[in-house]
């Protein structure tokens, strides 16, 4: 199957690159014109092209489970259903689901933690990276003066985003503590279920009407929603088996553990109202006359649920997982919030205005603040173990800028 996927991308390329315009997907979709990495970005271009990419990444992501014993193999094989059915698992998001999946059914809790911690790492990367570059392509190169617009298709990549990265979150915190075991496991699938849905919105035309992105309507509607239902189906049959199945509970006292889980929380909670706002357009219809959601929406409901998660993220560089007196840790916030309310002072005195951006940009900047001198900590003990205070400080970066741009950014024509 690999064999035959990676030969039939070469010969679609090779006629993309060679210009054979016998082909119908090299007319609709390349041109002599186009300079050659747009010509290369042109074999993706189409449904037919995604979904060759997409067939082949599924086909080699599970090639590293084949090296290792045990009931690996069960999970390779529960991830090449949809592909040999449908030829169209979405990577890396596939082998958490197909883990947690295998976890369910062989009554294994927790030996499904190490590896699916490792894939949905992968996921969130390669999801992230998408998000960006499409972030890149629209104000750099399509010049549309912004780089998100809250647009559905937009929307549909962030929320599987949103997800993994809770689920990233709840690994942690059951391995750690043995808490959020059914949690994670709804995590795994639903992530799955979202990238699912997401393909679903983008290219079965649905949202031809409201999103510049979106496909037009085509022959695959009930295709996609097929494969859909039978995947929601088979995660519901797993999950109804394993009710029952508790993990430790979380301790309510200051620490990593509740810190942690209070940010799933979070971000479960930004995934919920994105994704109802993107399926607002068939949602509405039931109720009449179809709309969608415009930008305001999502920043009202976005911003309280973020300044939350930057208070988390400015506090959890000095916490533990066991409890910490307070003042062992409250003494060690200050400087972050020293420099928020400097930086914080600079915006007003040029000019920034709004309570809800300003709050934000200060959470943020005290975010910052506080994994940089958690980074510098860990480094010098360790530093292969600075990927938690690093991704947390792009994290943090990312928001100072998009409230700097979006909230007090000037707009010239």
């Amino acid at each position: 199957m690999t064999f035959c996927l990676a030969f039939a991308s070469t010969l679609l390329m090779m006629a993309i690159l060679f210009h054979d315009f016998r082909f119908d997907y090299v007319i609709g979709y390349s041109s002599r014109d186009l300079p050659l990495l747009y010509q290369i970005s042109s074999f993706l271009a189409g449904q037919q092209g995604t979904f060759l990419l997409w067939a082949l990444l599924a086909a080699l992501v599970g090639y590293p489970l084949f090296r290792k014993g045990g009931w690996e193999p069960a999970a390779v094989a529960t991830a090449y259903i949809p592909t040999v059915g449908f030829l169209l698992v979405l990577a890396a998001m596939a082998v958490p689901a197909a883990l947690a999946m295998v976890s369910l059914f062989k009554g294994r809790d927790d030996g499904w933690l190490v590896p699916a911690l490792r894939w949905s790492l992968l996921a969130f990367l390669g999801l992230g990276a998408g998000i960006v570059l499409g972030g890149f392509w629209a104000y750099k190169v399509l010049g549309w003066g912004g780089y998100w617009g809250w647009d559905p298709v937009e929307n549909a990549s962030l929320v599987p985003w949103l997800a993994v990265t809770a689920l990233i979150h709840g690994l942690v915190v059951q391995k750690g503590s043995g808490a959020l075991r059914r949690s994670n496991w709804i995590l795994a699938l639903s992530g799955y279920l979202l990238v699912l849905y997401a393909t679903f919105l983008t290219r079965s035309g649905v949202l031809a009407d409201f999103s510049v992105h979106s496909f037009p309507a085509g022959t695959i509607f009930r295709l996609l929603v097929g494969v859909l239902l039978v995947t929601l189906a088979a995660s519901l049959w797993g999950l109804a088996r394993r009710l029952r199945s508790r993990g430790s509970a979380i301790e309510t006292v200051v620490s990593w553990p509740l810190v942690i889980s209070l940010a799933v929380g979070l971000f479960v909670a930004s995934g919920l109202f994105v994704l109802i706002g993107t399926s607002w357009p068939m949602i509405s219809t039931w109720f009449g006359t179809a709309s969608s959601m415009g930008p305001p929406f999502y920043n009202k409901v976005s911003l309280p649920l973020y300044i939350a998660l930057f208070g988390l993220l400015s506090i959890a560089p000095f916490l533990g997982w066991r409890n910490l007196p307070a003042q062992a840790w409250i003494g060690r916030v200050v400087p972050g919030l020293v420099v928020a309310a400097i930086g914080t002072g600079v915006a007003l005195a040029f000019g920034a205005r709004g309570i809800g951006g300003l709050v934000l940009f200060f959470v943020a900047l005290a975010a910052l603040t506080s994994n940089i001198v958690r980074f510098v900590q860990v480094a010098r003990a360790r530093m292969l173990f600075t990927g938690a205070a690093l991704a947390h400080i792009g994290f943090a970066l990312m928001f100072v800028g998009i409230v700097a741009s979006s909230a007090w950014g000037v707009m010239e024509r």
